[in-house]
């Protein structure tokens, strides 16, 4: 069955998820003060590891830009500070 799941993520700047094969990532945002992520995902599918990044504006990016999909920019805002996350997911072969 398809449907729409969300799977929370860290702040952290490398990270595993485990999604159903095929799972198509529709975008990230903050939800209650954590970053999460949303797909698109056929429940009967088994679970895959998916490989994300995420990166501040103005940090390196360790990856080569054919190597890594663009998933969604998320505004956090923290103590009075406005910080800004580009997430990004690496594309294994």
């Amino acid at each position: 069955m398809n449907t729409v799941y969300k799977y929370p993520l860290t702040w952290a700047t490398e990270q595993f998820a485990l999604l159903p094969k095929g799972a198509e990532v529709l975008t990230a945002m903050v939800q209650d003060d954590a970053m999460t992520l949303w797909a698109l995902v056929d429940t009967d599918a088994p679970l895959t590891e998916r490989y994300f990044q995420i990166y501040g504006t103005g940090h390196t990016i360790s990856e080569a830009p054919d190597d890594m999909a663009y998933i969604s920019t998320v505004r956090m805002q923290t103590a009075g500070t406005e910080l800004i996350w580009h997430v990004f997911e690496v594309l294994t072969s």
